[in-house]
């Protein structure tokens, strides 16, 4: 019986190449899209997996609030080893620092790195981060020392041994390299390629790594196999007011820990200042859904064409049921044509996967290491996937079909029905609504990208150019020698200094503004800069005046804030403003407010712009802003390079375009828009695709229907009009069903951004166009012919 089926099987889709064709290649196109966009969503979903201890492993937070909240991902130096000492439940506690570029020197050559960082002996216990060589557990215990990863003993010792060699890190050092550790994987949160001893910053800054407000270390907690963190987490106030219950209480402000488990850090932690950009999970879940609404398409283009098909197959099974068969042996023979079919869709898919695989990192924007697969449990999938997909594409044609009555079929070979028609209908709307509802998705993602990367950021983004390090660069001189070489360039127009720039992060501020009381602090950002950083920026003063080097007092006595500052703190007349200052020796100072600056966006626009207080600290900065009035940066980056290096001969420039810094911020949104073109672009393609094999079914029977038509007098464009009109009901129902929906989905997307873009009507009634347009053309495709065939011909048809 068997051997009886599959010769069925394979002459049918011999004798019906064109509907065969169409219904392997739909299937190739959404089984394909389906399976790269879960292949994309394991390996998401396997960050920070791989540790053994993946379970135990808790990160500590803190939510500080006084004024505002300001949650950090970050805690403390203290509050590790005292953790450890108050609770049992704390095995092991690991701390590191943010990951940063440095610049090595290694005998006399000099190299600028990413990924350095000090930490914890103890982070290779709590995490799984094996050795290659060296001893793990007193690798990083002393000051100085450092360990490096695989990565870079190969690329700057591959001839030695680097144990014992000593590195010359930003200018203080040396380190020696007493371990090299594994290559990180690339689904790890942690991204740092050389870690230092974290005793090295007791050495180098103790009374800040003993102060429990600094809190700029990711600390990680081990907890014992059978504590549960958040009935822990729930003891942890108590430990709050043990150590800093009495400083919080002089400021007013409150401070909870909170924890994150491990492997939840990379989905569903959204801080600011995190260790490394991490994913949301409602982008996953929106491209899950993508996923599915693909592979839907391409099964509801199967489920169309063959029960389009049973017209032309109608008479076959009626002579089958009429000699005997019965209905459970049709099924059977449905059934295994779509699992066949199937099966040679997905066996393409994964030639087709395989062919495109070194593009993953080009489609998702990220490296995807599949190591993370199981081959066994992979294969098992794929083998199981044809089968499930056959038998959910395949069951509503087979039962349909077997349902057939011989004495209707067999008296004229057709077999037409309303409901069969309808349903068809249904699907056609369904998978056009699906597409309506990407399209818009996509465009309304692009045009919030383009409002972000073209709106006025308050400040000038273009033929800025920012240099990091600007301690190393003069740790033998002075910022006026820096600045004073730099000014001799004549393509240079401005050069300021400060801690910070757009598009790297903020520095929290606690801020006693007049008018507050003591016990009432507020929360904002702050900038310490030089007194050309705000003219450098073309940062508009609005109100007051700007710092001025020719005031020996504005360093220690005034500040600039934002509108936004002045707006939250109720303030009418803001210069001559104070704020009250904390000392270090327990004292208090007051600065004074000299000038308001317009609001400008120091991070993306998915945040809104904070209180900010601006500092003339010229000890404080670290980042050199220079304006060129020159379209030949190449020259001017050359001639910058020249100055510095007459400064510092070992110093190895790196430097950033302001504006290209700033378009980094919104990568995630960038790639989420280009996936979803390409999403739904497909979708559109598989659209189109069963519109294409539904139409050839209409056209072959309604043929000499069309023929008697124009005898009659019929014109082309009226036999055409005739054939798209019933399409075109169905695509402009399809538009009135996805238009609310997709408000309603890019509402709720644009409420991620604190500024966003409007959303016009103008993206639904292109949507709309481009959704008729495209069906009239892929029906007109197919019937034009037809219309303008001879009708002599088209009578002989039937």
């Amino acid at each position: 019986m068997l051997k009886n089926y599959l010769q069925i099987t394979f002459r049918n889709m011999a004798r019906h190449k064109v509907i065969t064709l169409i219904n392997i290649l739909g299937l190739v196109l959404g089984i394909t899209a389906f399976m790269l966009i879960m292949i994309w969503v394991g390996f998401e979903f396997s960050y920070d997996k791989y540790h053994e201890n993946k379970d135990r492993i808790v990160r500590l937070c803190v939510d500080l609030e006084a004024g505002s909240h300001m949650i950090y991902p970050m805690s403390m130096p203290l509050a590790a080893p005292n953790l450890i000492e108050d609770f049992p439940e704390v095995v092991d506690a690991a701390r590191l620092e943010n990951p940063t570029r440095v610049s090595l020197k290694i005998g006399e050559e000099t190299y600028q790195e990413a990924g350095f960082c000090h930490g914890d002996n103890s982070i290779f216990n709590v995490f799984s981060f094996p050795f290659v060589q060296g001893d793990s557990n007193s690798a990083l215990k002393d000051p100085f020392t450092v360990v490096i990863s695989q990565n870079i003993a190969e690329n700057y010792f591959a001839e030695s041994n680097p144990i014992g060699e000593t590195l010359m890190i930003n200018g203080i050092g040396p380190y020696t390299i007493t371990g090299i550790f594994q290559n990180i994987p690339q689904n790890s949160h942690f991204k740092f390629q050389l870690m230092a001893s974290f005793s090295t910053l007791f050495d180098q800054q103790k009374e800040m790594m003993e102060n429990w407000f600094h809190i700029q270390f990711y600390t990680y907690l081990l907890l014992d196999k059978n504590v549960n963190w958040q009935q822990f987490e729930a003891k942890l106030p108590t430990f709050v007011n043990k150590y800093m219950g009495q400083m919080l209480d002089s400021f007013g402000a409150k401070l909870i820990f909170f924890m994150q488990p491990l492997t939840d850090i990379h989905l569903f932690s959204d801080l600011a200042g995190d260790i490394a950009p991490q994913a949301d999970i409602k982008y996953l879940y929106l491209f899950i859904a993508i996923a599915l609404f693909v592979l839907v398409i391409a099964c509801i283009n199967f489920i169309n064409l063959a029960t389009a098909n049973a017209s032309i197959r109608a008479k076959e099974i009626g002579m089958r049921k009429t000699i005997g068969s019965n209905r459970k042996q049709i099924v059977m023979q449905f059934l295994l044509e779509s699992v066949i079919l199937c099966f040679i869709a997905v066996l393409l898919s994964v030639s087709v996967l395989e062919m495109i695989r070194p593009y993953f990192g080009d489609i998702f924007g990220t490296y995807i290491d599949l190591s993370y697969l199981n081959l066994w449990q992979m294969t098992g999938i794929i083998m199981l996937f044809p089968i499930v997909v056959g038998i959910l594409a395949g069951s509503y044609p087979a039962f349909y079909l077997s349902g057939l009555k011989p004495v209707n079929v067999l008296k004229s070979g057709i077999y037409k029905s309303k409901n069969r028609s309808s349903l068809r209908s249904v699907l056609v709307v369904f998978q056009f609504a699906i597409s309506i509802i990407l399209t818009i998705s996509t465009l309304t993602i692009f045009s919030q990208i383009n409002f972000m990367k073209y709106s006025d950021p308050g400040f000038k983004k273009n033929s800025m150019i920012v240099i990091p390090g600007v301690r190393q660069i003069i740790k033998q001189t002075s910022l006026e020698v820096l600045k004073n070489e730099l000014s001799e360039i004549s393509e240079i127009d401005g050069i300021g200094f400060s801690s910070l720039f757009p598009g790297r992060g903020t520095q929290k501020a606690i801020m006693f503004p007049e008018g507050f009381a003591e016990d009432d602090p507020q929360m904002g950002e702050k900038l310490f800069v030089d007194a050309d950083f705000i003219s450098t920026m073309n940062i508009d003063v609005v109100e007051g005046r700007n710092f001025s080097e020719e005031l020996a007092t504005d360093p220690q006595q005034s500040v600039l804030i934002n509108q936004t500052a002045v707006q939250k703190f109720g303030w009418k007349k803001t210069v001559g403003k104070t704020f009250n200052m904390k000392s270090r020796d327990g004292g208090s100072y007051k600065m004074n407010v000299v000038g308001v600056v317009k609001d400008f966006h120091s991070s993306s626009l998915h945040n809104p712009i904070q209180p900010l207080i601006i500092y003339y600290n010229t000890d404080r900065v670290n980042y050199l802003v220079i304006k060129i009035n020159s379209k030949n940066f190449e020259k001017t980056i050359q001639l910058i390079k020249k100055k510095i290096k007459q400064i510092n001969p070992d110093h190895v420039l790196k430097y950033y375009f302001l504006d290209e810094t700033l378009n980094t911020m919104y990568r995630r949104d960038q790639q989420t828009g280009k996936l979803a073109l390409y999403f739904s672009s497909l979708s559109i393609i598989l659209g189109c695709l069963g519109l294409l094999g539904l139409t050839s079914f209409l056209v072959q029977n309604r043929t000499k229907e069309i023929g008697i038509r124009k005898v009659l007098g019929s014109s082309v464009l009226d036999i055409i009009f005739l054939l798209t009109k019933e399409f075109c009901k169905l695509v402009v129902i399809s538009v009135l069903i996805a238009w609310p929906i997709s408000w309603f989905i890019i509402d709720k997307w644009l409420q991620n951004f604190a500024y966003r873009t409007e959303i016009g009507i103008s993206v639904f009634i292109i949507s709309g166009l481009f959704a008729l347009s495209i069906s009239i053309i892929t029906v007109s495709s197919q019937t034009i012919k037809t219309a303008r065939s001879n009708p002599v011909k088209t009578l002989k048809y039937e």
